[in-house]
């Protein structure tokens, strides 16, 4: 079966706690420990940790790349969810500068080094590049299990297919209106559909070659 990688983001860093004011110790602290596992998500996303992917594949119990990244993401989801769901409890002070760079758009490779970032002050922008970016994690993942784990690798690939799927019908619609119009193909609900159908398929080649 034919297998490729799609094209990730990029995002810039964001320290939470220097941007919001919270209402006492305890919210000051779940924001930074925010902050943390976001920081570890930014690593990910533009692969900057200063250990190679060999030690770290050691010092992980000899989890792959893609796992560790699922690991990251899934400490961090439901954090997010939980800032997005209490938002009115967080004043915010200054701008959020939550910055992320589409992968999708063709770029030079002067650009692919440098990408354009493009701000959204919108904490359901930040939601919706993650889940973005999850969704693509469980898609490679899937890929990396085709021929080990089959039954595992369909699962994930229809994972992916919902998330895909979540995006495009139920985070999105309200997203579009603060969203730079034509920049971030990412984030638009007939690309998102378009990939959760291409997970559901690429799932069901795998699992026509498994019963195969």
């Amino acid at each position: 079966m034919m297998q490729y990688l799609i094209p990730e983001p990029k995002t810039k860093e964001i320290v939470l706690e220097k941007v919001l004011s919270c209402d006492g110790p305890t919210t000051l602290q779940e924001v930074k420990n925010l902050s943390s596992k976001r920081k570890a998500v930014e690593e990910s996303v533009n692969r900057t940790s200063n250990v190679t992917d060999a030690i770290a594949r050691e010092m992980n119990r000899g989890i792959t790349s893609c796992e560790q990244d699922l690991l990251k993401l899934g400490e961090y989801l439901p954090l997010l969810f939980n800032l997005v769901h209490h938002a009115d409890k967080i004043k915010q002070v200054s701008g959020l500068k939550i910055r992320w760079s589409s992968g999708l758009i063709s770029q030079t490779l002067i650009q692919r080094k440098c990408p354009k970032f493009f701000q959204v002050d919108n904490i359901m922008f930040e939601l919706g590049m993650v889940i973005y970016f999850y969704a693509l994690k469980l898609r490679e993942r899937a890929m990396e299990l085709v021929s080990t784990d089959v039954k595992k690798s369909i699962t994930l690939y229809r994972e992916a297919s919902g998330v895909f799927h979540h995006l495009s019908h139920d985070l999105l619609p309200s997203l579009l209106p603060s969203l730079p119009q034509g920049k971030l193909p990412e984030l638009t609900p007939w690309l998102c559909t378009s990939l959760s159908l291409l997970c559901l398929a690429e799932g069901q080649v795998s699992d026509s070659l498994n019963f195969n």
